[in-house]
């Protein structure tokens, strides 16, 4: 699949061992293999509702850049309110 899609193995051994002549006939795919050692932990908030949490705080900084909104202290207040009663909390 790495070879015919652009797909990029997460697998050490299959970009190392299995990919490597591949790469080697073909470095541009191998660009994203190179980028590796840059991932980090993906972050996401806790409980059912995370992706809604992601999708406020998205919508807010949409409507900054597009001038919905040019108060950030009051939408601040708003998007804490908000993403505040999204999350819960379990002991």
């Amino acid at each position: 699949m790495a070879q015919t899609t652009g797909y990029m193995p997460p697998n050490k051994a299959a970009n190392e061992i299995i990919l490597k002549d591949f790469y080697q006939q073909n470095p541009n795919k191998e660009t994203a293999v190179r980028q590796l050692p840059l991932l980090r932990e993906w972050i996401a908030y806790p409980g059912d509702n995370g992706l809604a949490v992601t999708q406020v705080i998205y919508d807010g900084l949409e409507a900054l850049l597009v001038g919905e909104s040019d108060d950030v202290e009051d939408l601040q207040q708003e998007l804490l309110d908000e993403v505040n009663g999204l999350l819960t909390v379990r002991n």
